[in-house]
């Protein structure tokens, strides 16, 4: 049997003077300590873990043993990549140089657009037409009231759609069954060309006020082959008022925003305008959009059409 003492016992069992047999262990041999050579400095702010550590330590002492001259000369420290702090200064300045710029001809379009809202000093004024003329009196229906007043903005004869317009106002009045009224009455403005602007208004300025209408107004030709009389603007709602009070109609329609604006001496937009209730003197009066901008605006017409049952449901009231 073999006791396993460990080296505290075995010199305790010595100082008692007992004698050991049993096999001292080996002594391990010293480890030679290992030489010291330089070592190239790593660079600041690389951390090298565990063994790529241990690795890239002796790839330095290896490359230091053998190249010194290396060794002796600090290494050049690689460039630092710029980060997002260092960019963002320079960011909003190349942001204000890449804005788009508006346009030199901006002003000027939204200055026309404005212009194109703006009362004209002067008008075009029609003769007064009757409509349907030869409709039987005796086969009206009574719904219709004893009249109606159409005031629109016409197109000048040169315009290529100046036709389409008034087929379209046909149409309309057609669907109201106006067309069977004898006493339907158009009242056309139109705008001056705008080269004519300054002689328009001196020309305006010394015209003869618009002859006195009579109850019996004859058929007169169709509007692009009236000759108009140049009114100031400020006059056309005495002109206007002078038609209702002698033709009494039972409605004044009022389509486009330049007849509803002179006739009623408001700057408001078409769709308030629309959405009003107004009067000229007995007689209540609708705004609706005018021919040639339902021309261009298909999708305005149920709008328009809506306007339309409006002043004749108001007629309609008015006659039960």
């Amino acid at each position: 049997m073999s006791l396993h003492l460990d080296a505290r016992q075995r010199a305790m069992l010595q100082e008692m003077g007992i004698a050991l047999w049993l096999p001292q262990p080996a002594a391990q041999p010293p480890q030679p300590a290992p030489a010291a050579r330089p070592v190239r400095p790593a660079l600041a702010g690389t951390p090298v873990p565990g063994a790529a550590a241990n690795a890239a330590v002796a790839a330095a002492v290896v490359d230091a043993g053998a190249q010194p001259e290396r060794a002796a000369a600090p290494p050049t420290p690689p460039p630092q990549p710029r980060t997002a702090d260092a960019i963002r200064p320079a960011a909003p300045a190349a942001a204000r140089s890449a804005a788009p710029r508006s346009p030199p001809g901006a002003p000027a379009t939204s200055r026309a657009g404005a212009a194109a809202d703006t009362l004209p000093p002067t008008l075009y004024v029609h003769a007064l037409q009757a409509l349907y003329p030869q409709a039987d009196a005796q086969q009206t229906p009574p719904e219709l009231g004893a009249g109606w007043l159409v005031v629109t903005e016409t197109l000048p004869p040169t315009n290529p759609h100046a036709a389409a317009a008034r087929k379209l106002l046909d149409n309309m009045l057609r669907a109201l069954r106006l067309h069977l009224h004898p006493r339907v009455f158009l009242l056309a403005l139109e705008r001056p060309a705008p080269h004519a602007g300054t002689a328009a208004a001196s020309a305006a300025a010394g015209a003869d006020p618009a002859p006195a209408l009579t109850g019996n107004v004859a058929p007169v030709a169709p509007v692009s082959t009236c000759a108009p009389s140049l009114v100031a603007s400020a006059d056309i709602p005495a002109t206007l008022g002078a038609a209702v009070a002698e033709l009494q109609p039972a409605m004044v329609l009022l389509l486009g925003l330049l007849p509803a604006r002179v006739a009623l001496g408001r700057t408001d937009p078409l769709g308030a305008l629309r959405a009003s209730a107004h009067q000229i003197g007995p007689a209540p009066a609708v705004v609706s959009y005018a021919p040639d901008f339902l021309l261009r605006s298909q999708a305005s017409k149920a709008a328009a059409w809506a306007d339309l049952c409006h002043a004749l449901a108001l007629v309609r009231g008015r006659c039960t």
